[in-house]
């Protein structure tokens, strides 16, 4: 409603929403609520600490620094407030070999490797079926 406000009354938009001008009224003055001023206060805290370990602390592991600095939080608190704000944790991958070079095999070159193998073009087969009487 506080967007199209220079378009249409207040009035107007109150009706067609089918609530009282009053609530209207009643919902700008209230002001920030205590639980999303405590919100903001402790994102400051939780990306502080997350960009202070270079962006691979979840939510778990920064819930334990905020316990550690005495400020009482739930795992899922902060990680609603990271997911909001974009904050995804940097995964560290395992180290997987993927070539087994200690085996007693002769290595082959690529050229003594059989003709079909390195053509790109495909050969057309064909196949008749017929019927003899």
């Amino acid at each position: 409603m506080k967007e199209h406000k220079k378009e249409f009354s207040v009035e107007r938009m109150a009706k067609l929403l089918d609530i009282r001008r009053e609530s209207y009224y009643k919902w700008v003055s209230r002001g920030i609520s205590m639980r999303e001023q405590s919100d903001r206060c402790l994102l400051k805290k939780v990306e502080k600490i997350f960009l202070f370990h270079k962006k691979r602390y979840g939510s778990s592991r920064v819930r334990q620094e905020l316990l550690k600095k005495g400020i009482k939080c739930s795992r899922r608190r902060v990680g609603r407030l990271m997911k909001l704000s974009g904050m995804k944790s940097i995964r560290a991958r395992k180290y997987k070999i993927t070539t087994n070079s200690n085996h007693k095999e002769i290595l082959r070159p690529l050229h003594n490797k059989p003709a079909s193998l390195l053509s790109n073009r495909c050969r057309p087969i064909f196949c008749v079926n017929v019927k003899i009487r």
